[in-house]
């Protein structure tokens, strides 16, 4: 699952974990907790998004397993037009089953 974190516009910053928007530190969460923001070692050289202003009808996108998740971090910005839609149920892994809030 990938959430929008980044609006047109937006100056995202990823730095030693963590995720600020604006120049403000922000806080993700999911069921299991705080959201880190690690780029793994062998993905080091990839994630070249990490410190950008989110171009005009995008959106920057973070999985909430960031250590194994491909996402605006190394693929950039999705346009708007690609975004499918609101995540309603949590199906993996089983011990989060259930609706999303």
């Amino acid at each position: 699952m990938s959430r929008i974190v980044g609006e047109p516009g937006e100056h995202v910053r990823i730095g030693d974990g963590k995720l600020y928007i604006g120049g403000h530190r922000m806080a993700l969460h999911n069921g299991a907790g705080t959201i880190r923001c690690w780029v793994p070692p062998q993905w080091q050289g990839s994630a070249t998004n990490t410190d950008l202003i989110v171009p005009k009808g995008e959106f920057f996108v973070l999985g909430d397993n960031s250590p194994d998740c491909l996402d605006s971090r190394y693929y950039g910005c999705i346009p708007a037009q690609k975004l499918m839609g609101r995540m309603a149920f949590c199906y993996w892994p089983p011990r989060r089953i259930g609706a999303i809030r």
